[in-house]
């Protein structure tokens, strides 16, 4: 998730994390399809996100 929010690299990530800039595409390639499985598709109104701030 981190990848997704931050927009790091995968060079940037395998640094943070200690691993290989691969073996972060590797989890990230494996993790993809689970998570949006998981999270479902986005809001159609991004005011749906949840976000704190009312306009």
């Amino acid at each position: 998730m981190l990848a997704y929010r931050t927009n790091l690299t995968m060079q940037q990530l395998g640094s943070l994390f200690g691993i290989s800039h691969a073996a972060v595409h590797r989890v990230m390639t494996r993790l993809a399809e689970p998570l949006v499985e998981f999270l479902g598709p986005p809001p159609a109104d991004r005011r749906e996100c949840g976000s704190s701030t009312a306009p």
